[in-house]
């Protein structure tokens, strides 16, 4: 750096020198005293200075345009960054809590309900496949029952009636996630009041928008006994609970209990 100025001080009084003596023209011994100056500078020296800024200011300028003509990023948004791991149907159904309880109603038809918790992240299809046999091993039913929008973190009651007694029963459960229908039975509120043989059930959806086909399905104990089920769809004329809409219904129960378990089911 301080050769560079040396020399542009040095080229400055050579041009103002001759400028006093009225001549346009560069006096050439001059311009050789000045060449070995004792600052040390030719040039040599000071024409690759300038020569060498001129590029490293013209690469500037290209490094620029290439900059100028590149696509602007976005940023991922963070919920992007935390995604789901992907789906794997195994996973899932070791994440699902199943109770099993079975019962015989008064007119003698044999129920089987599965009570089944979602304790996965996703929301799901399920499917299960019941199959009864005798005594003997010999199958003598086989059920299907399916339910969509089972919504994370909730329970459901999945219910088989049969067509004759069992001696024994085994299922299968397949679960996919759920790529249709919005899961709403969190946006649900219920309150129950006990009366003669029945149970009151007030629903409310505390959602923004309307949730289709809400069913309640009541499981009635005495004891740890299960006696008795009853179902309702807490639906308007539109087959739908309007956001912010209250149904009221009796589900029944034709044995003494003591305590119930409450399920629901809806979708968007």
């Amino acid at each position: 750096m301080r050769n560079t100025i040396c020399a542009i001080m040095i080229i400055s009084l050579i041009f103002g020198t001759t400028g006093c003596n009225g001549n346009n023209a560069v006096d050439s011994a001059a311009l050789v005293e000045a060449s070995t100056t004792e600052n040390g500078v030719s040039l040599d020296e000071y024409n690759a200075i300038v020569s060498e800024r001129d590029s490293l200011l013209a690469r500037v300028e290209e490094l620029e345009d290439i900059a100028a003509a590149l696509p602007v990023s976005t940023p991922i948004p963070t919920a992007q960054l935390t995604a789901k791991t992907d789906f794997n149907e195994d996973l899932v159904l070791e994440q699902l809590e199943i109770v099993q309880y079975e019962y015989t109603n008064m007119i003698k038809t044999p129920w089987v309900f599965l009570s089944i918790k979602n304790n996965s992240e996703y929301d799901l299809n399920i499917s299960v496949d019941l199959r009864t046999f005798d005594e003997n091993n010999s199958i003598i039913g086989a059920k299907n029952e399916e339910e969509s929008a089972f919504e994370s973190g909730t329970e459901i009651a999945i219910g088989f009636a049969l067509d004759e007694s069992y001696s024994s029963m085994e299922y299968d459960i397949a679960v996919a996630e759920e790529d249709y229908f919005e899961c709403a039975v969190s946006d649900l509120s219920y309150e129950t009041n006990s009366a003669e043989e029945k149970e009151i059930v007030s629903v409310t959806n505390n959602g923004e928008n309307a949730i289709e086909a809400v069913e309640c399905t009541i499981l009635f104990f005495n004891g740890s006994v299960l006696v008795d089920h009853d179902t309702a769809y807490f639906i308007d004329d539109d087959f739908e609970l309007k956001s912010g809409k209250t149904i009221i219904k009796e589900l029944d129960c034709s044995e003494p209990y003591d305590s119930i378990k409450v399920f629901f089911t809806g979708r968007r």
